[in-house]
């Protein structure tokens, strides 16, 4: 039987382990080999996992705020409705992840691979995601307010009625994702890649979207009211419909852009 102990140390092999509902709390266990092993229901605060095989792991519902899961391979782990604040993923290896309804808030995911994950309704609140690779995730009706997400990789996300009112993603590629009705309003969005993305009704107001690259992209019926577009591209963009009232315009690329019809249009100056 396993130590409860919160000076529980451990690196051994507990591959396929039943750990349902343990208290590992403040436990050391970096290392450890914990592949498919189930740990629903546990007590993981301040647990330190650092470069552990977590290789499909379920954890369903589990309580590991401030836990350190820095470095480890997590591919496939199951952490749906599991209590994450201020959790360490620092360059973790989290490929198809489930975070479905997890609370993320505060958490460093600072060069994790999240690509494939799930993390639909989670709340990702003040998130330190620079440099996160999390292409083809999915982040529908995520709360990801406030959030430090430069130069990340969000290429095909679903970001379906997320929230990213607030969000740092300067330089980040977010390349052919679904923003469909997501909330940037305020967002940073400088010199970001969206060549083919989907805005169709998302709120962009007052968003910084300077040297942005909308080749492509569909940005119909969205408000871009007060948005900042100086130097961004627009070569094809869609964005009839839109209400670009008060929006900076000046020095856009805009080849073959469909501008109309529009709300309201702006004051334009371009070269």
């Amino acid at each position: 039987m396993v130590s409860q102990s919160k000076y529980y140390s451990c690196s051994a092999d507990l591959i396929t382990a039943y750990l349902r509902g343990v208290d590992l709390s403040e436990a050391n266990m970096s290392g450890a080999f914990l592949h498919s092993a189930d740990l629903s229901q546990a007590i993981l605060t301040k647990v330190k996992l650092t470069k552990a095989d977590l290789f499909g792991v379920k954890s369903i519902g589990v309580n590991a705020s401030e836990v350190d899961f820095s470095g480890s391979q997590m591919t496939g782990i199951d952490l749906t409705g599991a209590n994450l604040s201020k959790a360490n993923f620092n360059k973790a290896n989290v490929f198809w992840g489930k975070f479905t309804n997890a609370d993320l808030t505060n958490a460093n995911l600072q060069e994790g691979l999240f690509a494939g994950a799930t993390f639909t309704g989670a709340k990702l609140n003040q998130a330190q995601m620079h440099k996160a690779y999390l292409h083809a995730a999915e982040l529908t009706q995520s709360n990801l307010n406030g959030a430090i997400l430069t130069q990340s990789d969000l290429s095909a996300a679903v970001l379906v009625g997320a929230n990213l009112n607030g969000v740092n993603l300067t330089g980040s590629n977010i390349k052919r994702a679904n923003l469909t009705a997501a909330d940037l309003g305020k967002t940073n969005l400088e010199a970001v890649n969206l060549a083919g993305a989907d805005l169709t009704g998302a709120n962009l107001t007052e968003a910084a979207l300077i040297k942005a690259d909308l080749t492509g992209a569909f940005v119909t019926d969205a408000a871009l009211n007060r948005a900042n577009l100086q130097q961004a591209i627009l070569i094809g963009t869609r964005l009839s419909g839109s209400n670009l009232d008060g929006a900076n315009l000046n020095d856009v690329v805009k080849t073959g852009t469909s501008l109309s019809p529009i709300s309201e249009q702006p004051h334009e100056h371009t070269n």
